[in-house]
């Protein structure tokens, strides 16, 4: 590194005879940080040992200031040393004075740099010291740094957007507490490996872990193809094996309601908003979510018009059920179009608006004592998706046939006479199809 000249004072202030390290705080930052200035005594009365000492103080400041900008524009977003060095890599991050050329200032940054390193790894662990300077230099790329861009390009729902955030969180923050890389260059496949280790020893079900190693072989695919990333995809062929009932085939994640479980469920003390979730459920077979979606205007004319699904078969038109009819109008009833037809459901960053509804139907199911749970599952048999579950069943039994059904619940359909030329049933015959379903006779009408 380039001598300083023999007059540099940058960031240096000398205060009864003892030399202090100093640095004004971005005006928008003072009131995170709650100061004008940052200042610390380098604790000596000698100018040179100040000018040594100070660069390690500096790399404090920095973190400091990075960390409350960081804080104020992406709270959350990153685990604080990965927030850090996120914006440290950015360009002018580092000015910690004037008089310099651009190669002393930029031997200067990159002393600041690697001495803030050196503490982070003592600090954190050799790993995390090793991805904060691969980060800060912009050599590394943080796990979480393109996500928002990968959601943005794909067609997921908003629940399957909540998923993937929630796989990926879930890999940062075990990073963070295994001391492994924070930077996706150091995800290797053995890193990889003690991952799904450490999620298979949490008791997690094994196609909850899969589909959350689905969620990071798709977007470092999306990094790959992007350039975002070099290599090799270090996820690609991990999955855990899936737990076989007396050694036969996979145990189902879900099953239909019996009539008798479904008359609990739909003549108990629900409010309201969950007793028309259910209903709707039962009478459509529409999935959680895309009851979530719906807006008043997409309920006009004797049909749902479903446009959030998680699938492209899945935003379709189908009936309304009569017995649906007085639950639909007495919720449209003077409200606009454009407005929610739940309006109480709170709507996450990522658009997913079921997940309450979901927590609360939990809660109740399981208060009714309706419940179907598996030796080795951590879930039960029987959750909201049943009432989907119960419904084609429904229809089955009635003698409706199976490419109507698919369209009623927007399942793919098969083959290339259905699934290429057909193109689709009258609303007539999906009305008489929706209609051949009905609730066992000890229901109570609806409130």
């Amino acid at each position: 590194m380039a001598k300083p000249p023999t007059t540099d004072h940058r960031n240096l202030e000398r205060r009864y005879l003892t030399w202090h390290c100093v640095m004004d705080v971005p005006r928008p930052l003072r009131v995170i940080i709650g100061k004008k200035r940052l200042v610390k005594s380098l604790q000596t009365h000698d100018l040179t040992e100040a000018r040594n000492r100070r660069h390690k103080v500096l790399a404090d400041f920095v973190a400091t200031i990075h960390a409350a900008r960081a804080g104020a524009k992406r709270p959350n977003a990153y685990d604080p040393v990965t927030a850090e060095a996120i914006a440290t890599a950015a360009p002018g991050s580092i000015s910690v004075g004037d008089g310099l050329d651009e190669t002393e200032d930029q031997l200067l940054r990159e002393q600041v740099i690697a001495d803030r390193a050196e503490v982070i790894g003592e600090l954190h662990g050799p790993a995390a010291g090793r991805s904060y300077l691969g980060i800060a230099t912009g050599t590394a790329t943080p796990v979480g740094l393109h996500v928002h861009d990968w959601l943005a390009q794909s067609r997921y729902s908003g629940r399957s957007q909540s998923q993937h955030h929630q796989a990926i969180r879930e890999l940062t923050a075990w990073c963070v507490s295994s001391k492994s890389p924070t930077d996706a260059e150091g995800i290797t496949r053995k890193v990889a490996g003690l991952f799904i280790a450490a999620a298979a020893k949490t008791g997690q079900n094994p196609k909850t872990v899969n589909r959350k190693l689905a969620t990071l072989r798709a977007y470092w695919g999306w990094m790959i193809q992007r350039g975002h990333l070099k290599g090799e995809d270090p996820w690609k062929g991990q999955s855990l094996q899936t737990q076989r009932a007396n050694g036969g085939e996979e145990t189902a994640d879900c099953r239909p309601f019996t009539d008798t479980e479904l008359s609990q469920l739909l003549s108990g003390s629900a409010d309201r908003n969950l007793q028309d979730f259910m209903r709707i459920a039962a009478l459509s077979g529409a999935r959680i979510g895309e009851i979530a979606g719906l807006k008043v205007g997409d309920c006009d004319d004797g049909e749902f018009n479903i446009r959030a699904s998680k699938t492209n078969s899945g935003k379709r038109k189908t009936p309304i059920h009569t017995d649906l009819a007085g639950l639909i109008d007495a919720r449209r009833n003077g409200r606009k179009d454009g407005e929610w037809l739940f309006p109480d459901l709170t709507t996450r960053p990522t658009g997913e608006r079921s997940m309450g509804v979901s927590q609360k139907f939990g809660r109740y199911r399981k208060s009714l004592g309706v419940a179907d749970n598996v030796k080795g599952k951590r879930g039960s048999l029987v959750n909201f998706h049943s009432f989907r579950h119960w419904f084609i069943t429904a229809a089955f039994r009635a003698g409706q046939p199976e490419h109507i059904i698919q369209q009623v619940v927007g399942h793919k359909r098969k083959g290339v006479t259905l699934g290429v030329y057909h193109g689709g049933d009258t609303r007539e015959r999906l009305k008489m199809a929706v209609e051949s379903v009905t609730l066992p006779q000890a229901i109570v009408a609806p409130r």
